[in-house]
């Protein structure tokens, strides 16, 4: 219930002041710490709020949120997906892309401000034991 309310207030941050994807690097950190399906609904629904609350067309949000989290879930299998590098490397690319959809300046620059914040908050969430890393392997 406590992450619903974080995920609504940084929707709220993110269709208002600043166009680095708040909510994005909270699906994705929740999809790699987790696995779980739910992640798929929660993501279509903060898409749909967020392009409510950003008046752009509805839906484009919801359905990169779960093109994306469905290719990350799919790579689950291939390699390990909750190392540093790889948190870094998706950021990256899922970032980079979602700002080239939107048509935002200076796509490379928020892919690497959004990669690093989603390194730190993983490392965080890590020490604080929130993400067990035994839950990860």
């Amino acid at each position: 219930m406590i992450f619903l309310v974080i995920l609504f207030l940084l929707i709220l941050l993110e269709a208002s002041v600043t166009t680095i994807p708040l909510d994005f690097i909270a699906l994705f950190l929740m999809a790699v710490s987790f696995r779980d399906p739910k992640v798929f609904i929660i993501a279509f629904f903060a898409g749909l709020i967020l392009d409510i609350l950003s008046m752009k067309t509805i839906g484009v949000s919801s359905l990169y949120y779960v093109a994306f989290l469905f290719v990350l879930l799919m790579y689950n299998r291939k390699f390990e997906i909750s190392s540093t590098y790889s948190i870094i490397l998706f950021s990256f690319f899922g970032a980079f892309f979602w700002e080239i959809s939107k048509g935002y300046s200076y796509p490379l620059l928020i892919a690497v401000i959004t990669s690093a914040l989603t390194a730190i908050v993983f490392k965080f969430l890590v020490s604080v034991n929130f993400i067990n890393p035994k839950w990860l392997k």
